[in-house]
Order: C-alpha cells, then sequence, then structure tokens
C-alpha cells in the first residue's frame, strides 16, 4: 500500500480542516491503492505527525504533495524543512511532487463559474519574485486561451493589490484562485461587492485528478 500526504498551509478557520478532509477522500477515490494523509505547516497536524501514524499503519515509503500554488517561501523554505523534520523523526523515505502549481486546468474550472469578460485572478500574494512572475505567466496564457483581459490582484504581499485593481477593472468578475476556505476567500467576497465570484478549488474534481496525477507521476 502506498501513502501519500497531502501537505497544505493550515488555518484557525474549522472550514479548512473540513475542506481539507473533503479534498483528502476526493483523492484517495481515484487512488484506491493509496493511503491518503493530511498534514499542515500550522495550525494542525504536523508532516512528522502523519508520517509518523503512516510509518504505524506499515508505510516503508512517503510521498508527498505540496499544496501551494506558486513556488513561493512554503514551497521553496517550509515544506523542505518539514519533509527534513519527518525524515529524522521516522527514518522513512519520503520524496517530495512538485506544487500543485498554476496549472491552466484549474484556472479553466473557476473561469467556468465566471461569465465571459475581464477577470480579476486574486491570490493569497506573494513578495516573491519567482512566484509573481509565475502568477503573471499563468493569467496572460488564461488570458490568451479566455480571449478578455485577466489581472493578477494580492491580497496579502505582493502588488497590485486587490484594492487597487478593483477600481481599476470596474466590470471584471473575480477567481479567487485559493484552495480553501477561510477568512482569505471570505475578505476577497466581501471586497467584491456583487461581482460574479469564484473558488475557492478544493471542491472542484480537477483539483483532485490533478494531484492524483502528481503521485502517479512521482510513482
Amino acid at each position: 500500500m502506498t501513502h501519500a500526504v497531502l501537505l497544505s498551509h493550515g488555518s484557525v478557520d474549522p472550514r479548512y480542516a473540513v475542506a481539507a478532509a473533503e479534498l483528502e477522500a476526493d483523492v484517495a477515490t481515484l487512488l484506491p491503492g493509496t493511503t491518503v494523509h493530511s498534514a499542515v505547516l500550522d495550525h494542525g497536524p504536523a508532516l512528522a505527525e502523519a508520517a509518523e501514524q503512516a510509518r504505524a499503519a506499515g508505510a516503508t515509503r512517503l510521498r508527498v504533495v505540496p499544496l501551494f500554488l506558486t513556488p513561493a517561501f512554503h514551497a521553496r523554505v517550509d515544506v523542505p524543512a518539514a519533509v527534513e523534520e519527518a525524515r529524522r523523526r521516522t527514518g522513512l523515505p519520503i520524496d517530495v511532487t512538485p506544487p500543485l502549481g498554476t496549472q491552466q486546468d484549474l484556472l479553466d474550472v473557476l473561469g467556468a463559474e465566471l461569465p465571459s469578460g475581464p477577470v480579476i485572478l486574486a491570490v493569497a500574494g506573494t513578495s516573491d519574485a519567482a512566484a509573481q512572475a509565475a502568477l503573471e505567466r499563468a493569467a496572460s496564457e488564461w488570458a490568451g486561451r479566455r480571449g478578455s483581459e485577466v489581472r493578477v490582484a494580492h491580497c496579502a504581499l505582493g502588488t497590485p493589490s486587490l484594492a487597487d485593481v478593483l477600481p481599476a477593472h470596474p466590470t471584471a468578475s473575480i477567481a479567487r484562485y485559493v484552495l480553501f476556505p477561510g477568512a482569505l476567500t471570505d475578505r476577497i467576497a466581501n471586497a467584491a461587492q456583487g461581482r460574479a465570484i469564484a473558488g475557492p478549488l478544493y471542491a472542484h474534481r480537477q483539483t483532485a485528478e490533478r494531484i492524483a496525477a502528481l503521485l502517479a507521476d512521482d510513482a
């Protein structure tokens, strides 16, 4: 039996844990030969704890999927640190897949919920230059495929901010490029003030399929 861990950021919002459990179950359904665990960087069970549970269940190897949409600080620094701690505590070989990433099929999931026309791609936000560039490339490609403008807006770190982008694009709908519900998705919804809005991504089958594909590619 293969064991895998879906590693996300974590949140104190109770909706986050419920949504993460739903996504875990969806991935497990797609991979009947895999036992799927969940872990977070903050506010919940750490990767080392999930690895210990997997080892107790008979795992001799573990695969980790970082549930992050950009190659920012969490994916580059926090995930490797968590993996190293899990290796140290369990002695298990642990492989790490690429992050979930800025995938066009996930953007299309959001686009299917929105009317035609311009879109604001609302992201958590990052000051990481590589992550910002990845988001801008994804938005540009998506705009070409949609045939309408797509503008990235950062809700925490990074520029341009959602507060700046909203008034400059009064007819744009909003795609919340966020995996799980919580304070961030609420903040974006409140800022939308009646505009069409899509996301988060966790409940869509394409998200689970993308994770399953990463695990299959890493087999």
